[in-house]
């Protein structure tokens, strides 16, 4: 009985810092202005959250369907940067065309895997990956995925707080894009 209580604390406990973290990092999405910087922070705050190796964020092209890779953390390489993720290609394509989060814990021997990105993937070194959507008013606006080097079973408690991360970072792009759209009617006006 008194390991369940210290497991249930430690539960707890967990849960806790999972919480404020989210917190501290909404509150930290909320307050950049700058696009590019708050991509960046999302893709750092995604690879501490779930303990990767490896993060990154691809918002979907203003009117397009492909997702471009906008931040990384952690890469080894710069072959990643820019990378555009077609519809049902890829662990990220797959996402963008289903909607629901994709796990793989080895990506390039993995036979659900369409290997488009194969080339990337074995260059970083990568192994597991999680990717998830990143949803605003019921559309995917892009994807957020982590990866490990090694071998990684993604746990539920993992997954779950990377779906908060990815709903705190599609409303804070979201927030940005407006703020840019308004930017440039603003400078607009004054012609």
């Amino acid at each position: 009985m008194a390991i369940d209580r210290l497991r249930a604390a430690a539960e707890g406990d967990r849960r806790r810092q999972e919480t404020e973290a989210l917190e501290a990092i909404g509150r930290e999405l909320t307050s950049r202005l700058d696009h590019a910087v708050m991509l960046q922070r999302i893709t750092d705050r995604a690879r501490e959250l779930a303990g990767s190796d490896f993060a990154f964020i691809a918002p979907v092209e203003a009117g397009g369907q492909a997702a471009v890779i906008a931040a990384v953390s952690g890469a080894r390489t710069a072959g990643g940067m820019g990378a555009r993720m077609e519809p049902g290609q890829g662990v990220s394509g797959r996402v963008l065309s289903t909607g629901e989060l994709f796990v793989t814990e080895h990506y390039l021997t993995d036979p659900r895997v369409s290997q488009e990105h194969a080339e990337i993937i074995a260059a970083e070194g990568v192994c597991g990956e999680a990717v998830l959507p990143l949803r605003f008013r019921g559309q995917v606006t892009g994807v957020l995925g982590v990866a490990r080097r090694d071998r990684r079973v993604w746990t539920d408690a993992d997954l779950r707080v990377l779906g908060k991360l990815a709903d705190h970072a599609a409303v804070a792009i979201e927030n940005a894009r407006l703020l840019g759209e308004a930017r440039v009617r603003e400078s607009g006006c004054g012609l």
